[in-house]
């Protein structure tokens, strides 16, 4: 695994620990999960985690309409942008 895909599966693992404790994001929290672990031994898997994270920023970004003056939620909001950044290079998509 290269290292740019070591740190999103690292910051990715951080970014789910963060999560844990969002109900509306629970069944994407065990997808997540289970994708971080696979992906440690088939990094093609590395497009799974790339939808993943935009199915991650669609409910964050609903969950961040609902509530705006969170400020949990906004601090999510710019991580999960984040992730996707690197995810979108590491896919080949930038």
């Amino acid at each position: 695994m290269d290292a740019l895909l070591s740190m999103l599966v690292d910051l990715s693992r951080t970014f789910l620990q963060d999560v844990s404790d969002i109900q509306e994001l629970s069944h994407l929290n065990n997808k997540l999960q289970t994708t971080l672990h696979d992906i440690v031994a088939d990094p093609t898997q590395k497009s799974t985690l790339n939808a993943l994270l935009h199915q991650y920023y669609s409910e964050i970004m609903t969950l961040y309409s609902r509530y705006p003056q969170s400020t949990f939620l906004d601090t999510l909001m710019h991580r999960i942008e984040s992730l996707l950044q690197v995810a979108n290079t590491i896919d080949g998509k930038l």
